[in-house]
Parts: structure tokens; sequence; C-alpha cells
């Protein structure tokens, strides 16, 4: 989970909480009245700031969106090959999982919660965040020697691995999906 702990006003507070509760528990899971609890907020305050929780939510996905691709643009950085670039990833989540803190796939978890009548709400924004995640990846490939078709190839493949792995982790908090995760990203390094 993604926050943006250096702002310091009442909106990111809003946000860096509640997204915690959505992050968590599950967008449908988590009302404004335990928003406002968290927070310490009035009802209107809090409405003052985020008109709607679907609002709320948008604001969430957009920060974990953000943060998704500074964490895994500094991850890159800082590897001198591809299998390097998911290993560190992996490891990361290993790390956040061992101090309870991750709860598998942001996007999917806040998607797998969003009721069915408020689907056409979210459906823009996951969608752009999909192709996002899917070009940033490519690049991450083709930087790592990868030629453009098997760049999209693998950022298919990475999207499909973690989500997969890492939404089973969040059911069953086995850590051997996140062992999975990282030798199906390792064979694409070597693919």
């Amino acid at each position: 989970m993604f926050s943006f702990a250096e702002e310091n006003s009442t909106r990111i507070r809003i946000l860096n909480q509640a997204g915690q509760l959505f992050y968590k528990q599950g967008f449908n899971n988590t009302g404004m009245e335990q928003i406002t609890k968290v927070t310490k907020l009035t009802k209107p305050s809090l409405y003052y700031h985020f008109k709607s929780k679907n609002q709320l939510g948008l604001a969430y996905l957009e920060m974990q969106q953000k943060g998704f691709h500074l964490f895994l643009s500094r991850l890159q950085s800082r590897s001198d090959t591809f299998e390097d670039y998911v290993v560190s990833w992996v490891h990361s989540l290993r790390h956040l999982a061992r101090k309870d803190k991750f709860f598998g796939c942001p996007f999917s978890v806040f998607a797998s919660e969003v009721p069915a009548e408020d689907r056409p709400f979210f459906e823009p924004r996951l969608r752009e965040i999909e192709r996002g995640w899917l070009a940033f990846q490519k690049e991450v490939a083709l930087e790592f020697g990868f030629d453009a078709m098997e760049a999209e190839e693998v950022a298919r493949k990475m999207m499909i691995a973690y989500t997969g792995c890492a939404m089973l982790y969040r059911l069953t908090h086995d850590a051997r999906y996140l062992t999975d995760l990282e030798n199906h990203l390792r064979a694409l390094a070597h693919s």
C-alpha cells in the first residue's frame, strides 16, 4: 500500500488513512462512518474534502497508481538486470508481508470489492491503470534487452503472475505464493 506521508494536508491524511482501510479490508467493507472515526473528522468535514465515497475511492486509486509507479521506477533504477529487478520487487513484497503490510495487489483488491452498481464509475480508471502498468513494464523489459514483441508479452505475463500470486497470498497468507511469484518472474528473465 502506497501513501504520501510527506504531504500534510487534511485531504492527504484522509486519503492515507482511508486507503489503508480500503487496502486491508476492501472498498465495500469500509464505510464512511469508519473513515470518520479513523480520521477523527466529522462527516461534513470528510464530505468537504471528498464529495462521496466513490470520489475518495478514485483518489485512492490515483495515489496507488503513482506510488506503485514510483516504487517500481526506484527498483528499476537500482537493478542491473531484469532478474535483479523482479527479485528486488518480490523481496520488497516479502518484507511488507513479514510486517503484515502486504494484502495483495491493491488494484485487484479494490476492483474485486467494488459493488456492481459502482463499477461503471471506476471502470475507466481501472482500465487506465491496467494500460499504464503494462506500458511501464514493457518499457522496463525493453530497457533490459527484450525486443518489442517479447517486451509486450513479458509485461502481460508479469501482470498475470503478480495479480494471481498476490491475490492468492491475500486469501491464504501463505508465503509460498510469493515464492511462486519470484519463480514465475525469474523464468521470464530467462525466456
